[in-house]
């Protein structure tokens, strides 16, 4: 990994295995004896490959067992490849396409000094690579492809719509009402007190129109860009998109009160989508694909002081949608933009992102 200071080591955000998911301590992975799973589905051949090479401390090994763009090339170094093995218990197919897979794989932990740390399942994402297959991306636990949630075929990304299901009872008797604050970024920065000069308009992509607004910063991102409502306000809405590549280490938005204290926040952690609230700060999904316009929606009920939040995926549909206690239950008078890692939290050390539809609403 060459992308942080030396300095912060084994606490590297894209660390190999952190990445994947929740896993509480860093590990390596070790395979099957040449003996086991012989054979068999071709999809399986890389997560073998990545397992062997764990084993035998082979970072090379490991590195070919990935897709030539997965965003797991990145985060590898031989710093991360030792201390334990794991042996493949069970390797399965649950779905497939043309050009990519979902492999599952329950791995046998054991430390060390030989002791067994238990049996935990792996989810792969493996995609064709030639007349191969190499691994994309990884996470903890036993995860199915389905999406959470799913828009009907006549729902647009672009519009406030109610999402809640029978058994998620609405908390707010009033849809939003008039626009406090709007941004699409088609025509300049105006609204905006801009503090990271990186932070620009663009045309790359957008969530609708032309235009969108973007960063690509390295070295110590903390607030990016602040606008200020005419005056403190109890919002009934409020919603953003964001677009992130694979190089961002997160980014996101936090709503402040008029005494500057943080109400809200919700952020990429690259790609987790991560919920600042009452609570602290939490990782509420593990997120999706790179290079694909995330839309979040926070509504809010000021009575109980709570806030449902969304995220939605717009171009697979998967989508997170929970109610969330707000910090602080006053009101919201700014937007910050700012970077956010796991381990810095509101900071980060390189963001490269998009941001578009900004939208509040009474």
């Amino acid at each position: 990994m060459t992308r942080k200071s030396p300095d912060e080591g084994t606490r590297n955000r894209r660390s190999f295995l952190r990445s994947t998911g929740t896993l509480a301590v860093a590990t390596a992975i070790g395979g099957c004896s040449s003996g086991q799973l012989t054979g068999g589905d071709e999809r399986h051949q890389p997560v073998r490959t990545f397992a062997e090479g764990f084993r035998n401390n082979d970072v090379d090994t490991i590195r070919s067992s990935l897709h030539p763009e997965s965003p797991l090339r990145e985060s590898l170094s031989e710093q991360q490849v030792s201390g334990t093995s794991i042996d493949i218990v069970t390797i399965e197919t649950s779905s497939s396409e043309d050009d990519t897979a979902t492999v599952h794989a329950q791995l046998e932990f054991s430390g060390g000094s030989g002791r067994q740390d238990g049996q935990v399942w792996y989810t792969f994402e493996v995609r064709r690579d030639g007349d191969g297959w190499g691994i994309w991306q990884l996470q903890r636990g036993r995860r199915t492809p389905t999406p959470t949630r799913t828009r009907t075929e006549t729902e647009s990304p672009t519009e406030s719509e109610d999402t809640d299901t029978e058994d998620e009872p609405e908390t707010e008797t009033e849809p939003p009402g008039d626009t406090v604050f709007y941004d699409g970024f088609e025509e300049d920065l105006e609204q905006w007190n801009v503090v990271e000069s990186a932070w620009r308009r663009t045309s790359t992509s957008a969530a609708s129109g032309a235009n969108s607004v973007g960063i690509d910063a390295r070295g110590g991102v903390g607030t990016i860009a602040t606008a200020d409502f005419d005056s403190a306000r109890r919002i009934g809405e409020f919603s953003y998109y964001w677009y992130e590549s694979s190089a961002s280490w997160g980014g996101g938005i936090r709503l402040l009160n008029d005494a500057g204290d943080v109400e809200i926040g919700t952020t990429s952690d690259n790609p987790q989508w991560i919920v600042d609230d009452g609570e602290g700060v939490t990782q509420v999904h593990p997120g999706t694909e790179y290079k694909r316009w995330v839309r979040v929606s926070l509504r809010f009920d000021w009575t109980s002081e709570t806030v449902k939040v969304e995220f939605e995926d717009t171009e697979s549909g998967t989508s997170y949608a929970e109610t969330h206690a707000l910090k602080q239950g006053e009101n919201v008078k700014r937007i910050q933009i700012r970077g956010f890692t796991s381990e810095r939290g509101w900071k980060t050390g390189e963001c490269h992102m998009l941001w578009d539809e900004v939208l509040a609403r009474e």
